[in-house]
């Protein structure tokens, strides 16, 4: 897997968030609005942090990675989207 990852946050914790994603050896960047440089803010009212892996990730890393960033105070879900098809 590469390319980057969203996580979805509550806003009171993007500073919290931030750090530890960082500890992760993510490079996380609020997402903005198209066209515009406020924050993107989801239907739930929640802030998007796109996240850099430094390298790509195996299937493995990134099951793992998804654990830990779910640990994370204020994550309300990431966009790895591991485990929710069995077939295509």
């Amino acid at each position: 897997m590469r390319g980057r990852i969203p996580v979805e946050i509550i806003p009171l914790a993007q500073g919290c968030a931030t750090r530890k994603l960082k500890q992760l050896g993510l490079t996380p960047s609020l997402r903005l609005s198209k066209g515009s440089r406020q924050p993107f803010v989801s239907d739930n009212g929640n802030l998007t942090l796109d996240c850099a892996p430094a390298a790509p990730l195996s299937a493995a890393a990134a099951r793992e990675l998804e654990s830990a960033v779910l640990q994370i105070a204020g994550v309300v879900d990431t966009g790895l989207f591991l485990g929710t098809a069995t077939r295509c």
